[in-house]
């Protein structure tokens, strides 16, 4: 039941970014990006079955995570990777199986694993930086990034979106994140309530 409800969430996420038409703009395609990284990662991560990860294993898998992601995510947004994805239907799907691969195996350390660490906190707004970086470049940017799309007010607002519409996200999912780490150190804190004592069964006296 408790993987029951993020399926669906990626399920219907999934069909909203790859089923509707959203490459007619620079603005509706990083809304697709948004959706694939931001809802539908950690929402497939949540369906998938939790594994206890202790010690510094847990620190090696966050890192590689983080950086991966974000070599994806700068990869696929230059402008040579964007334009190529743009003109070739496998590469462009390659680039949303990465792209949600990538999201997923981190969102899968930082709420899938067991026990739940504050450090996942950290490590999710160190995987936000590229996007807001590249956020904040496309919104500043006076010329056209990428040749499919030449306007550069529709740049902009995509860039706004990236940077404002992933950002809030990052920020609710943080908090996310934390109440759930706090949640669990308290649960970990409280004693459990002691047992009941049974009566002892002693034999009826014999008339």
């Amino acid at each position: 039941m408790k993987r029951r409800a993020p399926a669906s969430v990626f399920a219907v996420t999934i069909a909203v970014a790859l089923l509707a038409p959203l490459d007619d703009t620079l603005t509706a395609h990083m809304v697709q990006h948004v959706l694939l990284i931001g809802i539908a990662a950690p929402a497939l991560a949540l369906a998938l079955p939790t594994a206890r990860v202790d010690g510094g294993r847990w620190y090696a898998l966050a890192a590689a995570a983080v950086v991966t992601q974000s070599v994806i995510v700068v990869g696929w947004h230059a402008p040579a990777a964007f334009d190529a994805a743009l003109r070739t239907d496998a590469l462009h799907g390659l680039e949303h199986l990465s792209m949600l691969g990538g999201a997923t195996a981190l969102w899968w350390v930082l709420a899938g694993t067991r026990p739940l660490r504050g450090e996942s906190v950290v490590a999710l707004f160190l995987s936000t930086l590229p996007l807001t970086a590249l956020g904040v470049g496309l919104l500043l940017s006076t010329s056209p990034w990428y040749a499919a799309y030449r306007t550069v007010s529709d740049q902009q607002v995509a860039g706004a979106v990236m940077w404002g519409v992933g950002g809030a996200l990052t920020v609710f999912q943080g908090v996310a994140l934390f109440v759930a780490w706090l949640t669990t150190v308290d649960r970990a804190r409280t004693p459990s309530p002691p047992r009941p004592l049974r009566p002892l069964n002693r034999p009826s006296p014999t008339p």
